[in-house]
């Protein structure tokens, strides 16, 4: 029901309703379902049924991690049109439960996704499925991935006055949860030649999981650029070019969204994060353990972002991230 209402307010005409889930058959490759109850109510629902989500099937080329070629999406203008309908979704979010976004739930999410990561490097120490990845980084390289949970507590600690005030300004909100590039479409607006941006499959399961901060909703989507963006098929594109297109696309969302760049330490924190998240996923959950070791680079790259936000022993004064002063960077003005 919270899937239901959520995604039909940012995926129109995708989501048909719900219907009771009777059988399947796995070698038909069928599912037997009930009759599609349009506009379902609690009442309706029966607690010993199971029921299934009904949508309209989408064309799978219209997704956006089969957009992200420099044709189509892949370049600065399609950055900005997908910043700036993020941005736009998030306007139209409803505000959170006091209860939701605290700076102790950080903490509880956090210690929750460092012991799942540690899981998954395990595994990539004991797989031969991570040889080359592991020869690649050295010994060094998984040190500082062990080391990352440390660095986003202390990142925590740092700027908890930061985290604090966005949580006092009303920044937690009702979020989608899982903004991945297989969870965004293109969808053509009717009676026009402009495209609109579809969210689906939102977070329904774990209030805690899309009751956050704005900034850990869009730090899903970069972290997912980056991993596409810096490893193309196209091998024309280079490594510089990809980083400075995911970085205007953060620059744009920023300020479509009325956000300073003060707020930089805690966009860097929620992007280490979700590179954990998407890394340890991909690892121990969907056995996709190429697409594991892409996101363990993205994590390697936020490791590195982050000592310039880590001060000195008693010290809190910012370092200066090279994003913010890279000359490559188009700003909008």
């Amino acid at each position: 029901m919270e899937g239901l209402k959520f995604n039909r307010q940012f995926a129109p005409g995708v989501y048909l309703g719900l219907a009771r889930f009777i059988t399947r058959n796995d070698i038909k490759r069928k599912v037997k379902c009930g009759r599609l109850i349009k506009k379902p109510r609690r009442y309706q629902l029966k607690d010993d049924r199971k029921y299934a989500l009904i949508m309209n099937r989408l064309d799978d080329a219209t997704r956006l991690d089969h957009q992200l070629d420099g044709e189509k999406i892949g370049n600065v203008p399609g950055m900005e049109f997908l910043a700036e309908a993020i941005a736009e979704m998030h306007k139209r979010l409803k505000r959170s439960p006091n209860d939701m976004g605290t700076p102790t739930s950080l903490s509880e999410k956090l210690h929750l996704n460092q012991q799942k990561f540690m899981e998954a490097l395990r595994e990539v120490r004991k797989k031969t499925e991570f040889a080359t990845f592991k020869q690649r980084i050295g010994s060094k390289g998984l040190r500082k991935l062990t080391s990352i949970g440390k660095c986003l507590e202390r990142i925590a600690e740092t700027y908890r006055h930061i985290f604090e005030h966005r949580y006092e300004a009303k920044k937690i909100r009702r979020c989608h949860g899982d903004l991945k590039a297989t969870n965004l479409w293109l969808s053509r607006v009717a009676d026009s030649t402009q495209d609109q941006l579809l969210f689906l499959d939102c977070v329904d399961f774990n209030p805690k999981f899309c009751h956050i901060d704005t900034l850990s909703d869009v730090a899903m989507v970069a972290v997912d650029l980056e991993m596409y963006l810096t490893h193309p098929s196209d091998s024309s594109k280079s490594q510089s070019d990809s980083e400075k297109i995911v970085q205007h696309f953060l620059y744009t969302y920023l300020q479509a969204a009325n956000e300073s760049e003060a707020v930089w330490p805690l966009l860097e924190y929620y992007m280490a994060e979700k590179a954990m998240v998407c890394a340890y996923t991909c690892i121990l959950f969907d056995k996709q353990q190429s697409f594991g070791a892409q996101y363990l680079d993205v994590v390697l790259t936020h490791w590195k972002n982050l000592q310039y936000y880590l001060p000195p022993q008693n010290e809190t004064r910012q370092a200066q991230h090279p994003a913010l002063t890279h000359s490559g960077t188009t700003r909008r003005s």
